[in-house]
């Protein structure tokens, strides 16, 4: 519903909740009588997308909302001193282990950045531009947890080729198992987790198609349709797929091949928006 009754914001028609010229959309009716504005809150959440505001064509009614500024989060240069401390404690044959148990390639996770900090495992958590906001660790067991003092981020590996879509997947583990079956991938930190960060980055990285890998779970679904809803506003083609199996690595350690992924992303529908210019009135 969201991607057939909305547009997109533009400069020449900009949100009438923040006056911005991007993030928000209007409904296609004209005048618009419905705003999802993404930074000004109202009583009714939309996703991830933001917060409707119903606008009335009564001037007796007002409409009052709470605007909230949010601060870019500043990169730490010592959580990426920290973060590379890490991976120089790796012992000789540690991450080869390590990737045996997960089951995918000592070189996904070698492109992940992952280290050691004598007790779990690291895995640095980046910006759109590759500043490190945080570590996200993994004990033996498979707990996982954030390093106090640091913030939620992206696990984005080197090497990245720009070709064939773009794959988000739900933590760095299943960014792995992606890796290993060829395609370029980025990790959210959680299945609603990241939003703004993956954005930015399809805006720089401007992949002809990304591909959200869901979770086979209520949570993992529902986050990927939120996340679909936003990126098809800056990105041509998005679609959503999900594994038969608990989730991407699961599927690779059951013996998915590069042909089936692709052939579930064929199978899978495109979510497009389309976007209608208008003038803004008097």
């Amino acid at each position: 519903m969201l991607l057939d009754d909305f547009r997109r914001v533009t400069k020449a028609c900009p949100c009438p909740i923040c006056e911005r010229p991007d993030w928000c959309l209007l409904s296609r009716d004209d005048p618009p009588s419905r705003v999802i504005c993404s930074r000004t809150e109202s009583k009714q959440r939309w996703g991830e997308a933001g917060w409707l505001h119903v606008l009335r064509k009564d001037a007796r009614q007002v409409v009052r909302v709470r605007k909230v500024h949010v601060l870019p989060p500043r990169p730490d240069t010592g959580l990426r001193r920290l973060a590379e401390e890490c991976r120089g404690r790796l012992r000789p044959g540690q991450l080869g282990r390590f990737a045996d148990q997960l089951g995918v390639t000592t070189d996904s996770l070698w492109r992940l950045g992952v280290g050691w900090d004598g007790r779990n495992w690291t895995f640095p958590m980046s910006n759109a531009g590759g500043a490190v906001l945080g570590i996200r660790l993994r004990t033996p067991s498979g707990r996982k947890f954030s390093l106090t003092g640091g913030r939620d981020g992206l696990f984005i590996p080197t090497a990245l080729t720009g070709h064939g879509p773009l794959l988000v997947t739900e933590g760095p583990t299943d960014t792995t198992a992606a890796l290993d079956l060829g395609f370029d991938a980025v990790g959210r930190p959680s299945c609603r987790g990241g939003t703004r960060l993956i954005t930015e980055l399809v805006r720089r990285r401007k992949p002809g198609s990304v591909v959200i890998v869901a979770d086979a779970d209520v949570a993992g679904r529902g986050g990927a349709d939120d996340l679909a809803s936003v990126l098809a506003c800056y990105c041509r083609e998005v679609r959503v797929i999900e594994p038969p199996a608990k989730d991407l690595r699961d599927w690779l350690r059951f013996g998915a091949t590069p042909a089936e992924v692709n052939d579930l992303i064929a199978s899978s529908t495109r979510l497009t928006l389309a976007v209608r210019s208008c003038t803004r009135r008097a």
